[in-house]
This record gives structure tokens, sequence and C-alpha cells, in this order.
């Protein structure tokens, strides 16, 4: 809810009820605390942590998936950043959201390679599940979204047997699993 937004043609097309997890990355204590509140709330999933590329585990007495975003090694270089548009920015060029083009054009194919790599990573490893987290700004000419829009449509060509979808739909299909799995 954004009380500032008074134009109804720039409200979503849904309410908060559908929302069942969150990411509250600057969060400090205690972490079994949180996720025992989020349960107790009705949320499904919570992405604060950061992880590496692996399969999501439950916390919380086994209440809440824990999808983290991962490291991923930013392409060409020896860094380790979070999967997250901001971390990107921050290591690509020092926080500066405005650079000259070519400097766009090089984050924004640096940023598709980190995906690229990573989903080739788990695709041919352990099959886990890639988190991407994205504010969907401007910043850099945009280079985060086009890279992000690049990534789907050549992730998809290129693996056809993977899907994108939303935290809740990988919730629902991890509870269905056998535990075993």
């Amino acid at each position: 809810n954004n009380p500032q937004v008074t134009d109804q043609s720039l409200t979503l097309p849904f309410d908060s009820s559908v929302i069942k997890g969150d990411r509250t990355p600057c969060l400090e204590g205690d972490r079994p605390a949180m996720w025992a509140a989020f349960a107790a709330e009705g949320f499904r999933y919570e992405a604060s942590d950061p992880g590496v590329l692996q399969w999501p585990r439950k916390v919380a007495q086994n209440k809440l998936w824990q999808f983290p975003l991962p490291a991923l090694k930013l392409s060409g270089t020896n860094l380790w950043v979070l999967s997250m548009d901001y971390n990107l920015l921050v290591n690509q060029t020092n926080g500066e959201t405005d650079v000259a083009p070519d400097e766009c054009a090089r984050v924004e194919q640096q940023t598709y390679q980190t995906y690229m790599d990573a989903l080739e990573g788990v695709y041919n490893g352990n099959r886990a599940p890639l988190f991407l987290g994205s504010h969907l700004n401007s910043w850099v000419c945009d280079s985060y979204i086009k890279a992000l829009q690049r990534f789907i449509v050549d992730a998809k060509t290129k693996y056809p047997d993977i899907m994108f979808v939303s935290n809740n739909d990988l919730a629902d299909w991890l509870d269905g699993m056998d535990p075993a799995t």
C-alpha cells in the first residue's frame, strides 16, 4: 500500500493479500525470531539472507522457505557479488547511476554474462533455483533491466526445459516434493 499514489491508473491490479514473502536485507537482530514472526503471519518464504547456488531450505520449524540471493562471480573478474542489481552497480560503477554510453554497454554485457554463467553453473550442476534481485530502476542507461530481459529470452532459448516462476509458485512446487528428494 502506497498512500501517496492517488492516481488509480498507477495502482497495482492486486492487493497485499498476494504477498506471501519478504526480503529485509538490512534487518539486524534475531533471524530465527524474524522467521517465526513471518511464518506466524502466513508468509511462505523469505529472501533476506545472502547465500550460494544451493537448494532452498526450510526454517522456522519447517514453516518458511529460505530463498537467499546467491553470490555470483562477476563475469571477467575475481569478484563475487550478491545477485542483486544494486550490488552489481556498486561493484561495476562504484554506485554511479549515470555513466557514459560505452560504460552502459559494458555494464549490461557484464551483468548479462554473469547471469548466464550462474545459470549454466546450476543447470549443469545441482539444478538449484537461481534467484536474481532487481529494483527495476533505470540505472546505468537501463543496463540491468536490459540485461535481465536478454537473460530471460536467451536462457529460455538455450535451456527450453527451465521455468521462470514466482517465489510463491516455487514454494508450492517445493512443498509438493517428497522431503527426501
